[in-house]
């Protein structure tokens, strides 16, 4: 690493360590480009600062790899959406939570304008806790347009499933054709 600097002469000691650190980043890849800004490609110490870069409304360090790069990679596609269904879905996606949006005039009886109802579920149902909640808020806040309120139901989704099966067998019937015989006389 060189002692080579971008920073100007009258730069403090923490802004230079800084900048060391990053430096130190950078050199432990081999080419960081063009994976460095791709959230599924960059490696997993640099998705905090991706992250910060894109404005992700709030990080949470212990979530699992797959949903910080979830997270990461819809940042900017939740704001360009910001205010729309899609964009909603997008949030809760971005957490590993499937979503359906049900707009005032969608619902029965007609909810108050700009009220929407979200009813959102974890993909692989794990349980749900108050700071997962948070999260999720989080999250709506930033997708949501501002003059909207919301009613935010949280299910947990249960998969089941049938099946059927038959097997068709021929019964097997054994007899003799063969009509030779002796008659004892």
């Amino acid at each position: 690493m060189s002692e080579y600097s971008l920073l100007p002469d009258n730069r403090s000691p923490l802004e230079r360590g800084l900048e060391l650190a990053f430096t130190q980043l950078l050199y432990e890849s081999e080419n960081p480009y063009p994976a460095l800004l791709n959230p599924r490609q960059t490696k997993k110490p640099m998705l905090p600062y991706l992250a910060q870069d894109r404005g992700v409304p709030e990080w949470d360090s212990a979530a699992p790899e797959s949903e910080q790069r979830q997270t990461v990679a819809n940042a900017w596609p939740v704001r360009r959406l910001a205010g729309t269904r899609k964009g909603l879905m997008l949030a809760m996606d971005s957490l590993e939570y499937d979503a359906e949006v049900t707009p005032w005039y969608q619902m029965a009886p007609k909810g108050q304008p700009y009220h929407f109802e979200l009813v959102a579920w974890k993909r692989q149902n794990a349980p749900i806790n108050q700071d997962v909640v948070h999260r999720i808020i989080a999250h709506i806040e930033d997708a949501k347009s501002e003059r909207d309120s919301y009613e935010l139901i949280l299910a947990f989704g249960v998969e089941t499933g049938l099946a059927l099966s038959s097997v068709l067998d021929r019964g097997i019937t054994i007899f003799d054709e063969s009509y030779e015989g002796d008659i004892a006389g």
